[in-house]
């Protein structure tokens, strides 16, 4: 038998951590945020995607949170808490309530609920629960609670997958956005026009709402504008010249990232990079691997970079500056390689604490993005297929 095996048999985990996180990231799972007021009025809260149904008779669920934080020590001393559910706009205030140190409650409407615990006003739906049992597995406590209040509004989820916040679609929203998009680039006439959702959806015979989807999530990015009055949208040219324009804003915001927090990033956070690196290598890759996700897989490296920084403007900021839909020529594999190369002289750099290093990787990555640009090909502006 190989050493995995006998340590299987022997009921010893063969993996490592950040292994077993990469492959579990591959669930996706809803977002909620754990409020609970201690017996001292103070009020605490965090960030889980670990929370789940037991049973309807009675309604029971379960959530499981890290032993190490103070909104746990509340649970367990309170026995009280509720879970929020978040929608699918609320990822900068899922990434507020995972932050060590943070106000989390400014600028928040909170009310109380019928057991006197804090309940999110705009949140999704919000559940408030007591404790009827909780034990211990590994870093994590398991709480089982009864629910005593549920309450839901109008709207959607925010979706948590591959360590990044989104929104839950269905397969077919996705290739109907990357279709109108790559219509756009293309030139195509019946897409160079004002559009409507009706009008996409019977143009490449979709539902309507794959349709809205993909147009708003191009209005989103900056691809296309919206009228106000009219509620059509219209592609956006956007030249070379801005493409390059964005390529530098970008790295120097990245850049600027760093000088903020490089030298307080920690091993997990590193590890969380490093897993993303990964993915970036995978679906470079792998044939066939749709520009939407490769592009996709690189955006996440990035942004997760930024939201190192705990700056939700800056965060902000940077996914404003979009490069998705920019025409670009084909990376060659030898580019290819050279990106690969660079990020994983960030992870070395930040890991050994020489962001020089770092500041010359991201620098290389922009000179190399432009060269890519600025082929007369059509295609993604980042890696293409």
């Amino acid at each position: 038998m190989s050493n995995e095996a006998v340590e299987a048999a022997e009921g010893r985990s063969v993996i490592d951590g950040i292994d077993f996180r990469n492959v579990i990231g591959h669930f996706a799972s809803g977002v909620a945020v754990i409020t609970c007021r201690s017996e001292d009025g103070e009020i605490f809260g965090m960030t889980a995607s670990a929370v789940s149904s037991v049973s309807l008779e009675p309604p029971t669920l379960l959530i499981c949170l890290n032993q190490g934080t103070a909104t746990q020590r509340a649970v367990f001393e309170r026995g009280l808490f509720v879970v929020n559910i978040l929608h699918d706009d609320q990822g900068a205030l899922a990434r507020r309530f995972a932050t060590f140190g943070a106000d989390k409650f400014s600028g928040l409407d909170v009310i109380d609920g019928p057991l006197g615990q804090p309940m999110l006003v705009d949140a999704l739906a919000n559940i408030e629960c007591r404790v009827i049992n909780h034990s211990v597995g590994g870093t994590h406590r398991v709480f089982v609670a009864e629910v005593a209040y549920a309450d839901a509004h109008p709207g959607q989820p925010l979706a948590y997958y591959r360590g990044q916040f989104g929104h839950l679609m269905h397969a077919h929203e996705l290739d109907v956005y990357e279709t109108v998009r790559m219509r756009m680039l293309e030139g195509d006439p019946e897409f160079q026009r004002d559009l409507s959702a009706a009008g996409v959806a019977e143009l490449l015979e979709v539902p309507t709402s794959a349709a809205y989807y993909a147009l708003n999530r191009l209005a989103a990015s900056g691809h296309v504008v919206v009228d106000g009055g009219t509620g059509l949208f219209n592609a956006q040219q956007r030249p070379m010249g801005l493409g390059e324009s964005v390529i530098d804003a970008r790295t120097s915001i990245e850049l600027g990232a760093m000088d903020l927090a490089g030298d307080r990033l920690s091993t997990d956070q590193i590890d969380e990079l490093e897993i993303l690196v990964e993915r970036i290598r995978r679906t470079l890759s792998t044939p066939g691997m749709s520009t939407v996700q490769r592009e996709a897989d690189q955006d996440a490296f990035h942004e997760r970079l930024i939201a190192f920084t705990n700056n939700d403007l800056l965060i902000e900021t940077y996914r404003r500056l979009s490069l998705r839909g920019v025409p670009a020529g084909k990376a060659s594999r030898e580019e290819e390689q050279r990106l690969l190369d660079s990020y994983n002289r960030i992870l070395s750099g930040l890991r050994d604490h020489r962001f020089s290093l770092v500041r010359e990787a991201l620098i290389e990555q922009s000179q190399l993005r432009k060269v890519i640009g600025r082929r007369p090909t059509v295609g993604a502006f980042l890696l293409s297929d």
